[in-house]
């Protein structure tokens, strides 16, 4: 920071010396065109220092007028106090501004460039200042013409009364001789002189008193003060006398004083410190900083021409100080005017030229005609000073040379390694890559393989010792032909640059090393095979290096010496216990079958399996297969680390890898035949088990071959072992691709991937052998998908236990799986054929993804524990494989891309298209909405009423889409979203309670905040919220709070109980009838109807009798009629049935009735006189129809309360309870609508088996059944007749309908089981 201040400084004060000033000479170069000088790198004015001597000052002033005038620089000058400050300024050092001591820190920036009148260029003192300035030590210009004096003047009045009173010459030593003279009668005496205005001699003083005892000069010696007044000057004016003194000074000049002279000097005596003698003038002398001529070379010519004599230096002076105002810039300017010659004589001259320099024309320009040129200036670089007469011309370097520094007076050769074909040239261009000069002053480099057509492939190299290990870096320059190679990633081989390929480096040394896991002979070191696999088996290094043990010879070391196995990627002797494995490993592995069969003989005479053993079968049938699925993985080019890569290379054996067994070592094979060896080996497996069958047969001395337990562990076998099967069999078509081109075969590396010879048998064998899997899944698809539902149907246990290794693993109804999952894992095997690796990961990814959501979605296993295991397991599988595709080592780009863009793709798509789905979705349901109806209900009051009238609203038309929660709903998170964006209308079946259920109040709030069309159909008992009930609303129904998970709050319930006020409301009749459901219709779709859903019947022979006091049972009776009658069309009998109106009795014609059993139907009045009237109709059966959750079969109690029920009075309770007892002799079916469950399939369902068993004729007359239990007693309790095996309610139900499932059939049973 303190540079930057004192630069500043300096540039103000350089602007302070011209601001303001005019110019002196009338030719003067003006101030704009002056300009300044670049040193140390910066451009500043000139810089001159001067000491603050008049002497100093006014020459120094000279000097500065002519560089600015004359030779047009800027200047900046300054001033110090002492003379050997001057060159530590030059050399740029700072020093103290009081004492004037130099004070070290010399070098840039330096300011000051010029200084004149230096005392000490001879002092002693001049070693060691120029030691501490080192490289700045400005240069000696030489002398400024006037000498320094120092010693003992005598003042001119002495000198003149001397002279005129005797002739006696004062300024001569002898004059003042006592034996001779009396000097004092001209000089003053000591009694002249006042001792107050003195003090101590000086040291100055010693040399004048030996000179005055040397040569008896009677002279008084002694120092005026300085404080607190300087008599120094005006003491010695005083007394005209001797005086000691120096000159150049202006303290005396107008007293003309003269130096008494003594004998000459003599240095001898001085040395000895004996002054007897004159003291010896000083040669002040002229500074300019170090390497300033080289950018101001005229204005240091002139600071080195520059001279002025003594005695015009005197006259200087004497002007000067007789000026009115002395100013030294006035006085030099005054001078120089009046002295053209003298200091016009000190410019150098323009054309002759100095060493370093050349002619250069008025434009600049370089010239070799000293007529044309108007000054010199420096060579440039690239050029020389060469002598031409008395002058010097700048001359380009010839071609071979060159000269990079300005104002040299001679070109250089240029260096080995470097050339120049150019003249002129800064530098020689040094030999590119691949070229080199062996010779000094060369005009081209030699190029390395000149004689190949290879000259791009080759370069200059050199070996280096980095940290230890050689290495070649390419080098410029090169000196000899020693240091061509070819260049890196190229070998030399043949004589040619050949390039070196994946799987080798090629350091620069023209020789080619491989990288460990790869490999190529020594007689074609570029053709490299990469070591798949096992890559400890290639070390790498020099071509032709195996592992040991390796044969050299073979593919990537792929094959060991005779005599050896592989072992960690090294050949080792086979000994004892490689032959003790293959053993041990074939007698573990028949034995491994032999308990497979066992076991599976054992479970399959067992009628179930317990369901822990049965999750832990299947988790290990779910670990082999994640275990095959891993060794599909492995066959990917994927780099894994340990121990993970261990671990995969261990799972082998599971793909029936024969080397991790050393087999080698028992029958040494070659590929085809350890191909072929893999191919049978899953036929060895067969032929074990069928041994072990036949042996089993044997022992237990069993009749027949009972061949479906040995296709059970056959089968199981193909089950386990599908993925390694088929991976196996392709392993002809799964080949690695090498860095030469070429491809072996994955799992035998020995063996090119040609098409031909040892390939091509392997490829046939593999592809006869692929039949086998794929019968196997034919074979499963036929099972599952065709054969098996027949022989369910007729119950044929062989079979399902033959297969039952296909579907024992899945729940019932979802035995198709297992031939999804042995297409998915076929579709695994066929993922490693896949070219890129790229596609290979897509390919298991998708197929795991999608695994993944059909586990997710469809539950398919048996136990759901393992449905989680499966969920967990393929999750892992995801985690590894894209953790896997991390370390993938070589990446198809171009297909890596192009998946991308696909996927990406259809990211777009199905981005714009579920936005373009909303947009259409918003604005069909602005104008259609989805549902014209939404059916707001409570489940238990108008669930069945609900139902009856949807299937009424859609027979007007297929326009009145109705949303009923069992059929549409089956996430309730969205069920306000259905009422307020998906329905037109919102219909209230306003029972009694409806008001005190939270969801249906949500529906109620949801169209009231949606503003959806809303109507109330009011139950005979609905009462509209009061104001009592609103206020206490949160009393009455105290969960309300809960639906403020579905941003409903309190407030908008309470304005919704309001606002139910005043919607549009229908009455509901009491009496549920045909008509008054269709009047409901009407209003609600504004059309009409002229048959009902009842067409009454003058003679039917089928009867629906349900108690028509209850309106949920009289729905259930008319959705029981309508969807029975379609599947009653062309029947012998039943053909018509009915619901039997209130007030009317039983025709005689009927031949059925079907009792709609609700809750209190059988207090009913019309209930009981119905079937009493079935009990005298010979041939009328009855079939119950348990139509609410809620139903309870009458007891012995309920038949006791009977007689006090005043409606029953005229009835025969006798006889009424025995027809009671005997309708629930048949087994009664379950139709409850208004159950949660009931969809409309169900319903569908169930109203088909209804049907089939009034058209089965299995239903008996109830007056048949009244005469067989004639005789009973009345306590008996109600005798069932129940079907107990799936079997045969199967057989019952057969044909009802082909997709029914026996695990639909369970269901029904159990229905059964929970009733009674």
């Amino acid at each position: 920071m303190r540079c930057l201040i004192v630069h500043l400084v300096l540039l103000l004060s350089a602007a302070v010396q011209v601001v303001g000033v005019t110019t002196c000479l009338p030719d003067a170069i003006p101030e704009a065109d002056r300009n300044n000088v670049i040193v140390d790198g910066e451009s500043m004015p000139l810089g001159i220092w001067s000491s603050n001597f008049d002497s100093s000052t006014i020459v120094s002033r000279i000097y500065e007028i002519i560089a600015q005038e004359r030779l047009g620089y800027n200047t900046y000058m300054e001033f110090g106090s002492a003379s050997k400050i001057q060159v530590f300024k030059l050399a740029g050092c700072d020093h103290d501004p009081v004492d004037m001591e130099p004070l070290g820190n010399c070098g840039p920036p330096r300011r000051f460039h010029i200084s004149l009148e230096f005392w000490y260029a001879t002092s002693p003192w001049w070693s060691g200042w120029a030691a501490e300035m080192g490289d700045y030590t400005p240069v000696n210009l030489g002398s400024i013409g006037y000498p320094g004096k120092e010693g003992m003047f005598i003042l001119d009045g002495a000198v003149q009364k001397a002279l005129t009173d005797r002739g006696l010459a004062l300024e001569y030593y002898r004059s003042y001789n006592a034996s001779w003279y009396n000097p004092a009668q001209y000089a003053s005496v000591v009694a002249d002189v006042s001792l107050d205005q003195l003090q101590t001699c000086a040291e100055s003083v010693e040399e004048m008193i030996q000179q005055a005892f040397f040569h008896n000069m009677p002279l008084a010696f002694a120092t005026a003060k300085r404080l607190p007044v300087n008599y120094y000057v005006p003491l010695n004016r005083q007394l005209q006398s001797l005086l000691y003194w120096w000159t150049p000074d202006t303290s005396f000049t107008l007293d003309s004083p003269s130096q008494v002279i003594f004998p000459p000097n003599s240095p001898s005596e001085y040395a000895q410190q004996i002054y007897r003698t004159q003291r010896e003038n000083v040669d002040l002398t002229n500074w300019a900083a170090v390497g300033v001529e080289a950018v101001a070379d005229r204005a240091v010519a002139v600071a080195r021409n520059l001279f002025i004599a003594d005695d015009e230096l005197s006259q200087i002076l004497v002007q000067h100080l007789l000026a009115t105002t002395p100013d030294a810039r006035e006085t030099a300017c005054n001078w120089l005017k009046a002295n053209p010659a003298v200091w016009m004589a000190w410019l150098p001259n323009e054309t002759a030229c100095t060493a370093g320099k050349g002619l250069v024309n008025s434009l600049g320009e370089l010239v070799l005609d000293r007529s044309s040129a108007v000054s010199c200036q420096v060579c440039p670089v690239g050029t020389s000073s060469v002598e031409q007469g008395s002058t010097r011309v700048c001359l380009p370097c010839d071609e071979g040379t060159f000269q990079n520094l300005p104002g040299e007076s001679s070109c250089v050769p240029c260096e080995l390694g470097r050339f120049s074909d150019q003249p002129g040239s800064a530098e020689c261009t040094v030999c590119d890559l691949g070229g080199y000069a062996n010779e000094t002053g060369m005009t081209f480099c030699h190029q390395c393989g000149a004689n190949t057509t290879q000259m791009d492939k080759w370069t200059t190299s050199k070996s280096v010792m980095d940290q230890g290990d050689i290495k070649w870096i390419p080098i410029q320059g090169a000196v000899s032909e020693n240091f061509c190679g070819c260049v890196e990633g190229t070998y030399l081989h043949d004589g040619l640059c050949q390039p070196c390929i994946e799987g080798s480096i090629c350091r620069g040394s023209s020789k080619l090393e491989l990288l460990p896991g790869y490999f190529s002979t020594a007689q074609e070191p570029g053709m490299v095979y990469r070591c798949f696999g096992q890559p400890e088996r290639c070390p790498g290094g020099e071509p032709g290096t195996c592992a040991s043990g390796r044969d050299t010879s073979s593919v990537a070391c792929s094959s060991c010496n005779v005599g050896l196995h592989a072992k960690d990627g090294v050949c080792v002797e086979c000994q004892g216990g490689d032959y003790a494995l293959v053993v041990t490993v074939a007698i573990l592995a028949a034995g491994a079958i032999a308990v497979l069969y066992i076991v599976l003989m054992n479970e399959g005479q067992k009628s179930r399996q317990p369901g822990s053993l049965l999750i832990a079968a299947l988790g290990m049938g779910q670990m082999v297969t994640v275990v095959q699925q891993l060794t599909v993985i492995q066959q990917f080019k994927i780099e894994w680390g340990e121990p993970f890569s261990s671990v995969l290379v261990a799972l082998e054996v599971m793909a029936f890898d024969l080397d991790m067994v050393s087999i080698s070592c028992v029958a040494p094979m070659s590929p085809v035949v350890k191909f072929a060896t893999r191919t049978l080996l899953v036929l060895v497996f067969f032929a074990v088990a069928a041994l072990v069958h036949f042996a089993f047969l044997a022992v237990r001395k069993a009749r027949g071959l009972q061949l479906s337990l040995l296709a059970r562990t056959v089968g199981t076998l193909f089950m386990v072992f599908f993925i390694s099967l088929c991976s196996s069999l392709l392993a002809p078509f799964r080949c690695d691709s090498h860095p030469n081109g070429l491809s072996t075969v994955q799992a035998y590396h020995q063996v090119f991937c040609n098409g031909r010879d040892e390939h091509l048998q392997m490829a046939l064998i593999g592809g006869f052998a692929c039949l086998l899997p794929i019968a196997f899944l034919v074979l499963c698809t036929w099972i599952i998908l065709w054969e098996l539902p027949k022989r369910l149907e007729q119950a044929d246990v062989q079979f399902v236990r033959a297969c039952s290794f296909l579907f024992i693993r899945f729940r019932p109804g979802a035995e198709a799986f297992s031939v999804v999952f042995l297409l998915r894992n076929a579709l695994v095997v066929l993922c490693p054929l896949l070219p890129s690796t790229s596609g290979k990961v897509l390919c298991l990814n998708l197929l795991l993804y999608g695994s993944l959501v059909v586990t997710a979605f469809s539950k398919p296993w048996r136990a759901m524990a393992c449905n989680y295991l499966d969920v967990v397991l393929v999750t892992g599988m995801l985690v590894i494989l894209d953790m896997g595709s991390l370390f993938v080592g070589e990446v198809d780009a171009e297909i890596t891309v192009v998946i991308c863009m696909l996927f990406s793709s259809l990211m777009v798509a199905a981005i714009v298209g579920a936005i373009v789905y909303g947009i259409v979705k918003h604005f069909m349901q602005k104008y259609r909405k989805p549902f014209r109806f939404f059916l707001c209900h409570q489940k238990v009051a108008a669930g069945s009423y609900a139902r009856l009238l949807k299937m009424e609203l859609q027979k007007r038309g297929s326009r009145f889409t109705t949303f009923v929660d069992c059929d549409d709903l089956n996430d309730l998170t969205k069920l306000f979203g259905y009422v307020g964006q998906e329905s037109e209308t919102l219909v209230i079946l306003g029972s009694q309670d409806i008001l005190t259920r939270k969801w249906c109040v949500g529906e109620m709030v949801t169209a009231r905040i949606q503003k959806v069309h809303t109507v109330l159909l009011m139950w005979p008992g609905f009462m509209k919220p009061d104001k009592n009930f609103i206020e206490n609303y949160t009393t009455i129904v105290p969960d309300i709070t809960e639906l403020a998970n579905y941003n409903i709050g309190l407030s908008e319930v309470e304005e919704t109980l309001r606002w139910i006020n005043t919607v549009e409301a229908l009455d509901v009749p009491a009496l549920l009838t045909s008509e008054a459901v269709d009047q409901i219709v009407s209003n609600l779709t504004n059309t009409s109807r002229t048959r009902s859903v009842n067409d009454q019947r003058d003679q039917p022979d089928c009867l629906i009798l349900a108690d028509l006091d209850n309106m949920e049972a009289a729905a259930t009776a008319y959705i029981l009629l309508a969807l029975v009658v379609p599947k009653l069309i062309g029947a012998s009998k039943n053909s018509m049935p009915q619901v039997l109106q209130k007030d009317r009795d039983l025709p005689l014609s009927a031949v059925s009735a079907l009792v709609v059993c609700s809750d209190g139907c059988f207090r009913s009045s019309e209930m009981a006189k119905w079937l009493l009237q079935v009990s005298q109709i010979d041939s009328c059966a009855i079939l119950p129809i348990i139509a609410e959750d809620g139903f309870r079969f009458p007891t012995q109690s309920f038949y006791e309360d009977l007689t006090s029920y005043s409606q029953l009075e005229k009835v025969d309770l006798q006889t009424y309870i025995r027809v009671i007892k005997a309708v629930f002799q048949e087994i009664a079916v379950v139709f409850s609508p208004q159950n949660y469950s009931s969809t409309q399939e169900d319903l569908e369902l169930r109203a088909k088996q209804v049907a089939w068993r009034l058209q089965s004729g299995a239903l008996k007359s109830v007056s048949s059944k009244l005469a067989a239990n004639e005789g009973e007693d009345e306590d008996n309790t109600i005798s069932v007749e129940l079907k107990t095996t799936e079997s045969d309610l199967a057989n019952d139900v057969a044909n009802e309908s082909n997709s029914t499932t026996v695990e639909e059939i369970a269901d029904d049973l159990k229905i059964h089981e929970a009733v009674f």
